[in-house]
């Protein structure tokens, strides 16, 4: 019997059994045919190096060195130092892997991910890996899906900043260990680098908001004790059956009057931008969610009032935006310090996502009102007609006062566009449309998302606006003439929260927590 395969199998088997039985038939397959003669393998061309050691070939390319390849191994072990994960995309025989088994430390992450079970087998057929299976932080993935790959890595309870996640990994994609499914691992990169560019986004935006977003938050503590949160609010609501998400793209114009007939048989999620645009056409939304901590996000609610309509908003946001004149204000979660700390103690308020954009916590929170069919509206992602806003939009309000003959809107409009490193992308009618990388890693985000549930059917009722896989479009004509019925009604309640737990947890903060905070946004 090959004595390493037995050893490498019964390690694979004592660390990993959940993934083990997923694979049994396909091991047991495997060790029949080629445990003993694993030269006669149709994945990998078994050779020996110059030196003696086993080394192989895939399509007549070399995975490791024809000469020597423990000590060609060795080069990548300097490159993994100061990273928290090291990501094998493929293989080969696991030299390089069982090389950076040597140094890795017991706070670094070691991932290998493969896609075909049988190379995987064909490595620890050949190769001694005891030392792999011995690492404390290890992950083994056979076949991920890819909308899962992402998990693996990231922390999941933070914000993804460019200081962690597959910003603080080493990655090692040699084309020999990947060539055998390429289609597959250049997902997985494509995937890892869109993450990278979130995480660059945040880091950005946290650093230029972190001083904000702890203000407000700081000021905004009591409204703990006076505002139920989402979770509690979704106990005893969430049986939606159709939820129209509405964002204030140009598109949104076009569709302002069936939005009227559609509001008696959806449940309306709206941006706080294009909240004026809804009042002053006489549509009333259920709920109406802010994120943003600036003032500048406020004034889309200023001097607006919308008693029937349900507020959604973290702690982070403007104090006045908790003045807003609503039927209910709830508390959702937020992915920053002050929040996280107090969800810690007092439970979670209700996370609605981290898609970068108030159109993604929408759709979140659609899903978690039990929508099977969520229709986007003014959800452009892009820039048809060359414009940024539906006309009425707050920025165009603002733009309005300082209109001059030498500075017109369509100017102003023109510069914000064109300011935002414009790229070509096409859109559900196959035509050119503007977008720019920030818009399209939002649509990314709802690609991720619709994947992930594929339960929940997800429309667009604009054929202009930036097409998104697995987004598909609906007529809105078609659409109020096809539903009938009355919406589902909600039911609001108290806030649920030990006020002596919060007292306490409170003056901690202040002492301890709120100090070393400060101290960070200093550096």
């Amino acid at each position: 019997m090959n004595s390493i395969w037995n050893k490498n199998l019964n390690a694979f088997k004592k660390r990993f059994p959940a993934l083990y039985d997923i694979y049994s038939n396909q091991i047991q397959e495997f060790e029949q045919k080629y445990s003993e003669n694993i030269e006669d393998n149709p994945f990998y061309k078994i050779t020996r190096a110059k030196n003696g050691e086993i080394t192989a070939s895939d399509n007549n390319i070399l995975l490791h060195s024809s000469y020597n390849p423990s000590r060609e191994a060795q080069a990548v072990t300097g490159e993994t130092k100061d990273v928290k994960n090291i990501i094998f995309l493929g293989f080969g025989l696991g030299y390089q892997v069982n090389a950076v088994c040597e140094e890795i430390k017991k706070t670094q992450r070691l991932i290998l991910i493969e896609n075909d079970i049988n190379y995987f087998l064909t490595a620890i057929c050949v190769l001694d890996w005891q030392k792999v299976f011995e690492v404390e932080n290890l992950i083994i993935t056979i076949s991920c899906p890819l909308d899962q790959i992402i998990a693996l890595i990231e922390e999941q309870n933070e914000i993804g900043l460019n200081v962690n996640g597959v910003s603080n990994s080493f990655i090692i994609n040699l084309k020999p260990f990947t060539q055998h499914a390429e289609k597959y691992f250049n997902q997985v990169i494509e995937i890892i680098e869109r993450n990278k560019r979130k995480n660059e986004i945040n880091s950005s935006t946290l650093k230029r908001f972190a001083k904000l977003w702890i203000r407000n938050s700081t000021n905004n503590l009591e409204q703990i004790t006076l505002r139920q949160t989402v979770n509690n609010f979704l106990k005893n609501n969430d049986n939606c059956k159709n939820c129209l998400v509405v964002a204030a793209g140009p598109s949104l114009q076009s569709l302002l009057e069936p939005l009227k007939t559609l509001q008696h048989t959806n449940t309306i999620i709206c941006v706080e931008t294009a909240l004026h645009a809804l009042l002053r056409n006489n549509i009333t939304p259920d709920f109406i969610i802010i994120t943003d901590p600036q003032f500048y996000a406020y004034r889309h609610l200023m001097f607006l009032k919308a008693p029937q309509s349900i507020l959604i908003a973290p702690i982070s946001v403007h104090p006045a935006v908790f003045r807003f004149k609503a039927k209910d204000i709830l508390l959702c979660s937020d992915q920053i310090p002050v929040s996280n700390y107090f969800e810690s103690v007092l439970g979670e308020f209700g996370n609605l996502g981290a898609g970068g954009s108030v159109a993604s916590c929408a759709w979140m929170l659609a899903k978690k009102l039990g929508a099977k069919n969520i229709y986007l509206a003014g959800l452009d992602l892009a820039y048809p007609l060359k414009e940024t806003h539906i006309k009425g939009s707050n920025a165009e309000k603002q733009w309005n006062t300082i209109n001059s003959r030498l500075k017109t809107i369509e100017q102003m409009s023109f510069n914000s566009m064109i300011n935002s490193n414009l790229i070509k992308d096409k859109n559900y009618k196959n035509e050119i449309v503007f977008t720019d990388s920030k818009l399209k890693m939002f649509a990314w985000w709802f690609e991720s998302q619709i994947q992930k549930n594929p339960d929940i059917k997800t429309y667009t009722l604009s054929e202009q606006s930036l097409k998104i896989p697995c987004v598909l479009t609906k007529d809105v004509k078609e659409l109020c003439k096809e539903q009938l019925g009355a919406k589902c009604t909600f039911i609001t309640g108290k806030p649920d929260v030990n006020e002596e737990l919060f007292k306490k947890t409170k003056e901690t903060f202040r002492k301890d927590i709120l100090p070393a905070l400060l101290k960070r946004t200093e550096k």
